[in-house]
Order: C-alpha cells, then structure tokens, then sequence
C-alpha cells in the first residue's frame, strides 16, 4: 500500500498464515528494489530468491539480512529454509543488483538476450503501474512461484 509520506507497507498473505509486513522505500520515479525483484524473480522463475522464500515460509527479517552488500554483515541464517537456500537467495540479489542500475551502469547479467529484454521491459511497465498507484492505494500483485 502506498503511503503519503515515510515508507509503503508491503503485506505478503500466505495460505495458513499470518500475513508479513514490511517496508517498501520508494526512490521517485525508479521502480523500488523489492519490486524489481518481483520482476526478476517471476520473470526467471526463482523459486527461492526473495519473493520465494518470504512465500514459502521464511521469516522475513532472515531473508532481509541477506540483502546486505557487504558480506561482512550478512548473519549465519537462523531459519532452516534460508539456510538451505542461501545461493539462490543471494543469486537473486545479484541479478536484481544488476536490473536495478541504470543500463550500462551496472553488470551485464549472465542471461540469454531474450530474458534480459524481457525483464528490462517489464520493469517500466510495473513502474509505471506502481507510479499510477496513489496514496491509500493498494497495488496487488500474485506470486506464482
């Protein structure tokens, strides 16, 4: 849900329970990071980047230590999902870190042409649904990983 000022709130539901709330920061006219891990992660398949692992169980704050870019802070993981899918995870983090820059910033992702197109079309179109969404709005999106 946008808000009028401070951080969105993002709120995962997940079948059997309790639903998980976050922060989402918004960075003006760029698509937020979370969201372009949605976009990366769907678009790829990942079953336990992110978006995947926050669906299937995993405590949140255990997935969000390991976005951490200096390796130095990311903590041994205290959740047993997370700890069996900690490559994946930070394979997410890398590929989102790469989509995230502005083209030809950042690292050429190692993907096939076609999926990197793909994803840097998709990443607008949701940007621009995300920018059409006002305070008090809820934008909805459905996993299907």
């Amino acid at each position: 849900m946008k808000v009028e000022s401070g951080p969105h709130r993002a709120v995962v539901s997940r079948p059997g329970a309790e639903a998980v709330q976050f922060a989402v920061y918004d960075y003006g006219p760029v698509l937020p990071h979370d969201l372009v891990h949605y976009v990366v992660e769907d678009e790829l398949g990942l079953e336990f980047g992110f978006w995947g692992l926050v669906a299937a169980g995993a405590t949140l704050q255990s997935v969000q230590a390991y976005g951490a870019r200096d390796p130095r802070r990311i903590p041994p993981p205290n959740d047993p999902l997370v700890g069996a899918h900690i490559d994946d995870l930070l394979a997410a983090e890398g590929l989102v870190a790469a989509f995230s820059a502005f083209p030809g910033t950042g690292p050429e992702p190692e993907l096939d042409a076609d999926r990197i197109e793909r994803i840097r079309a998709r990443i607008p179109r949701l940007n621009e649904e995300w920018q059409a969404t006002g305070p008090g709005e809820v934008l909805r999106l459905r996993w299907s990983g």
